[in-house]
């Protein structure tokens, strides 16, 4: 059996509000699971 898992890199459109932005992400996060991957993660880089 093999786990799949997504990698996200929080890079976003600085013209979109902060807001829209977390939630675009976590829609993505919702439809991971529903697609059955088993890990989700979230890159951080504080100096970008």
């Amino acid at each position: 059996m093999i786990d799949y898992g997504m990698f996200l890199m929080p890079v976003h459109n600085p013209e979109k509000p902060p807001a829209q932005c977390y939630d675009e992400d976590m829609e993505l996060l919702v439809r991971s699971v529903e697609l059955g991957f088993s890990e989700f993660w979230v890159g951080e880089h504080h100096f970008m």
